[in-house]
């Protein structure tokens, strides 16, 4: 259950997506548990719009695309599952009317507002470079530097965030424990 509510708990959830310049440092569990609710959710449906977006420039880069997207999600299996069920205790408390109605109003809007916005960002900064460049021929090869780097983890929870990797890493192995 969510306890408190810190303002930077939930604006964690948005500076752990992929392409960040530096890795995020979390001054309390609290701040992990707000990025736990976003992440890895957030950077899959950034890989699979940049994915979806590339393989309209190529029949070739329809299948290799797909193995891209279903090895990352393979990847990323149990961390999405605690990211889902992080994030389904925010959804709850973001209904509950014993939360404050100014905690359960800021949760809705990140994740109804801020979340969606970050996403498209993060989607634009990577697709616009490939649009806006020529010839096509170019923009295939970007593409497929882009599965590559996906393939090989750049965008990876545990590249990208190894302090929440390692938060969800934790609460995995306590499962199995029990």
């Amino acid at each position: 259950m969510i306890r408190a509510f810190h303002a930077t708990a939930l604006m964690a959830i948005f500076c752990s997506m992929p392409g960040s310049a530096q890795t995020l440092k979390y001054a309390n569990e609290q701040e992990i548990y707000g990025a736990a609710a976003a992440s890895p959710g957030s950077t899959r449906q950034v890989v699979r719009r940049l994915i979806s977006f590339c393989e309209g420039y190529d029949q070739a880069l329809q299948a290799s695309g797909e193995t891209t997207m279903t090895n990352w999600i393979s990847r990323h299996a149990a961390y999405l599952a605690e990211n889902a069920e992080v994030r389904a205790r925010w959804v709850a408390a973001s209904n509950d009317p014993k939360v404050p109605a100014t905690t359960r109003a800021a949760i809705k809007n990140l994740f109804d507002q801020v979340e969606p916005k970050t996403i498209d960002s993060q989607f634009e900064s990577f697709a616009t470079p490939i649009r806006t460049i020529a010839p096509r021929s170019t923009q295939v090869e970007m593409c497929k530097s882009f599965f590559v780097a996906i393939s090989e983890g750049e965008f990876d929870l545990k590249k990208n965030d190894p302090t929440l990797a390692a938060w969800f890493d934790k609460r995995i192995a306590a499962k199995v424990v029990k």
